[in-house]
C-alpha cells in the first residue's frame, strides 16, 4: 500500500474515532453539566423572548429567589422565575406579590396585569417545595393557576444562565 493510501486510511480512521469521541463527550456534558433551551411561549417576555436560545446549568444544588429555572410541571418542560422557597409566606394581591410581607420590587415584569387577571393568594410554601412565576403576568400559566402551586426540588432541571441565541440578544441572565 503506498504511503498516501496508508495516510489517507489513518486520517479516516481519526477523523471517525474524533467524531465519536465527540458525540459522546457532547452527551455527557449535556446531560451532567448544561444544555441549550428553546424558549417556546411569551410567559417570561420581555426577559425572554420567543425563540430565544438560552444555556441552562444543571448545577442547581442552591436555589436562588429571582434567578430564571427549567422545571417540569405536569410532564411539560416550563421555563419561570423562582419566586418563593421553601418556608416563604406567599402573598398576591393583583399585581402586587409580597414574600413574608415584604412587597417585591419586580422591575423585569413586563406590564401591569389585566383587571380580569387579578387574583388574590395567600399561601405558605411548603418543605422541598418551590413557587415560580412568569415575568409576563398577563400570559403566564403559572403556580398563581395550577391546581398545585407548587414544584418538588426534583422536577427543577437547571437555571437559564444567559441568552446564547439570537445573537444580538445575548445577554447573561441575573
Amino acid at each position: 500500500m503506498s504511503f498516501i493510501k496508508r495516510f489517507i486510511k489513518r486520517y479516516r480512521i481519526e477523523l471517525i474515532i474524533g467524531i465519536i469521541l465527540a458525540l459522546v463527550l457532547s452527551k455527557i456534558i449535556t446531560s451532567t453539566v448544561f444544555y441549550v433551551a428553546l424558549v417556546p411561549s411569551e410567559s417570561m417576555k420581555n426577559t425572554l423572548l420567543i425563540g430565544d436560545r438560552v444555556l441552562v446549568s444543571k448545577n442547581i444544588s442552591e436555589l436562588e429567589v429571582g434567578k430564571i429555572y427549567i422545571f417540569y410541571h405536569n410532564d411539560t418542560l416550563l421555563i419561570k422565575r423562582l419566586i418563593a422557597v421553601p418556608g416563604d409566606h406567599v402573598k398576591i394581591d393583583g399585581d402586587d406579590v409580597y414574600i413574608n410581607n415584604k412587597k417585591l420590587d419586580e422591575p423585569y415584569v413586563s406590564s401591569s396585569m389585566d383587571d380580569d387577571k387579578k387574583i388574590k393568594l395567600d399561601i405558605i410554601v411548603p418543605e422541598d417545595k418551590y413557587f415560580f412565576l412568569g415575568d409576563n403576568r398577563n400570559n403566564s400559566l403559572d403556580a398563581r393557576y395550577w391546581d398545585e402551586p407548587f414544584i418538588d426540588k426534583d422536577d427543577i432541571d437547571g437555571r437559564a444562565v444567559r441568552i446564547i441565541m439570537p445573537i444580538y440578544r445575548k445577554s447573561v441572565l441575573n
